[in-house]
């Protein structure tokens, strides 16, 4: 059975946990530290997994990539960390990665993208009361970037999955501002934003 990385703490991805092991999946977590000691990359060297999933969740801290705080909201320093320490991991293991939601941004962010702090349509992606949900349309193509960057196959997959207009649920107020190195966008919201990238 593969093993599924989850990149964060156990108990609070239980929705997660449910559709990973319908599909077939064991779920692992990385090791909590004793304490509040943090965690360590050589400690993490020794997970055993077949593919990182990195959840979605709250903001990520704007010191990763700004450089400056964002004095809104208070970041989850712990989390963020262990997420870029995971992802090292897995591109060092050369394991597949899949990020949703804050898990796509922090992906971006890590491949030297850069983020909305706060985006001036976040009325259309979030909601104080719940999930909001929003058509994605397909990004253009450009063949010669495609098989540069080996995105035709992943393109074609979604599509042949999805509608030609998938609808998605969105709770996020930071978004995607420009795409990282070797990063293309497959799909956005009605306002453009990059609602996947590959």
């Amino acid at each position: 059975m593969p093993k599924c990385l989850i990149a964060g703490i156990p108990s609070i991805y239980d929705n997660y946990e449910r559709t990973l092991s319908s599909l077939g999946f064991s779920v692992v977590y990385p090791p909590k530290p004793p304490g509040d000691a943090p965690y360590i990359l050589s400690q993490l060297g020794d997970i055993s997994f077949d593919i990182l999933l990195l959840p979605g969740g709250g903001d990520i801290s704007s010191l990763l990539y700004e450089k400056t705080e964002d004095k809104n909201h208070i970041p989850d320093y712990i989390t963020d960390l262990l997420q870029f320490q995971l992802l090292q991991l897995a591109l060092f293991k050369q394991k597949p990665v899949l990020g949703i939601c804050k898990g796509m941004q922090l992906l971006n962010v890590y491949f030297g993208g850069s983020l909305y702090t706060h985006l001036p349509t976040a009325g259309d992606h979030c909601s104080p009361d719940c999930d909001m949900m929003h058509p994605l349309s397909f990004a253009p193509y450009f063949p010669e970037k495609c098989r540069i960057f080996g995105t035709s196959y992943a393109a074609g997959s979604l599509h042949a999955i999805l509608s030609e207009h998938p609808m998605v649920n969105s709770a996020h107020r930071q978004g995607i501002r420009s795409p990282g190195h070797d990063l293309i966008t497959l799909q956005y919201s009605g306002d453009y934003l990059p609602e996947t990238i590959a």
